[in-house]
């Protein structure tokens, strides 16, 4: 028998987000084996069914729900993928979904070449039912009209295109982006800045990839008003698909003065977790927790106005607390209130000039550029 895989996380009870169908016997299992780490450790839950798949007439009830569950579907087209019937009823199943629900479908096509026809995979050789012929072909000619990538060779398993799908497929999800923050007026010279403080790979208006293997902690700093809150957001936005977890803590100033910073500390490894609350007793206990659950994960972390020292040291007293390649931004109105050690990168926000401020103006003023 055929062996068919379909990818899935750990966790059944849990929703998938992608959902991941691909030919065994005949796709490079590293490179499916390479894509699926790739998306968990994004953060992305990936459904994985592994079984043996024979002439079975119809598909699994359980592979039809999880199809319907996830937002993504990812089939990977493999020269001997479109002999196996199964195969193509899970095609014609995502097809589906992405007609009557919100779910988009990203093909990879390996080792193959779309031909336009429904024909992608050893046409010939394909044995299947005649009374199923025609609507399978047609889901097939549907996907390979579809954007997606190509591999041609069995290369880059661990490599760009593994990187570039995963990126994509986060930023589809849309996880954890903050809302409201598209490029604001006058701030493209600062997110630059940013991104090379931050030693972020940034190319045509986007973060592309964390250099090193460093932790790096930048602290924005600059008086009431200047736009630091802003800024700040707008490079969480760009950076948050490159990590594992992300939180964004704002105002922390004033939510201190009412809330208990355990709270705060609670609120954030919920978020790098993706998980429920967990409470904590005491600040001490959140600072231990929070040293012993990070330690291995790239993470990127946003404390928007700070103003004491025990607020940077409940959240992110060490840069050790966490795994290669985080990130952790803060945003002050006086670095000086703030023991900040020599190894974090310090960045002033000015004011705009007569050009941008002008600009400025006359978007709010006219809803458009000056002359």
């Amino acid at each position: 028998m055929d062996d068919i895989n379909y990818s899935s996380s750990s966790a059944s009870s849990i929703w998938p987000e992608v959902f991941l169908s691909f030919k065994g016997a005949d796709t490079c299992r590293d490179f499916a084996d390479a894509l699926y780490t790739g998306l968990t450790n994004a953060g992305i839950s990936v459904y994985r069914d592994k079984r043996k798949a024979g002439a079975e007439k119809d598909i699994n009830p359980t592979l039809v729900e999880k199809i319907g569950q996830s937002k993504i579907s990812i089939p990977i087209i493999s020269p001997g993928y479109t002999s196996t019937k199964s195969c193509l009823m899970v095609l014609a199943k995502m097809l589906e979904c992405r007609d009557t629900m919100n779910h988009a479908i990203i093909p990879i096509f390996y080792a193959v070449k779309p031909s336009g026809n429904g024909s992608s995979a050893d046409n010939k050789r394909r044995r299947i039912d005649p009374m199923l012929a025609d609507p399978w072909k047609s889901a097939l000619h549907c996907i390979e009209q579809l954007e997606g990538y190509r591999l041609d060779q069995q290369t880059d398993v661990n490599g760009k295109l593994i990187s570039e799908i995963v990126l994509y497929v986060t930023r589809q999800l849309k996880k954890a982006e903050l809302v409201g923050t598209s490029m604001p007026v006058g701030i493209e010279n600062q997110v630059r800045e940013m991104m090379v403080k931050l030693d972020v790979d940034y190319r045509n208006g986007q973060a592309v990839n964390v250099r090193g293997n460093e932790v790096r902690m930048v602290v924005i700093h600059g008086f009431e008003g200047i736009g630091k809150t802003t800024l700040a957001k707008f490079v969480y936005n760009q950076l948050y698909p490159l990590f594992e977890g992300c939180s964004y803590l704002g105002n922390i100033r004033e939510i201190s003065k009412t809330d208990p910073l355990e709270h705060l500390q609670s609120r954030m490894v919920s978020d790098l977790l993706k998980q429920e609350h967990i409470s904590f007793g005491s600040l001490e206990e959140g600072i231990y927790h929070i040293e012993q659950m990070f330690l291995d994960k790239r993470v990127l972390i946003v404390l928007d106005d700070v103003n004491k020292q025990d607020h940077l040291e409940a959240f992110a007293g060490n840069l050790s607390w966490f795994g290669p390649r985080s990130r952790i931004i803060v945003t002050t109105r006086n670095a000086d209130l703030l023991n900040i050690p020599k190894e974090v990168v310090i960045y002033e926000v000015v004011r705009m000039d007569f050009k941008q401020s002008l600009r400025l103006f006359c978007l709010h003023a006219f809803g458009g550029s000056s002359l």
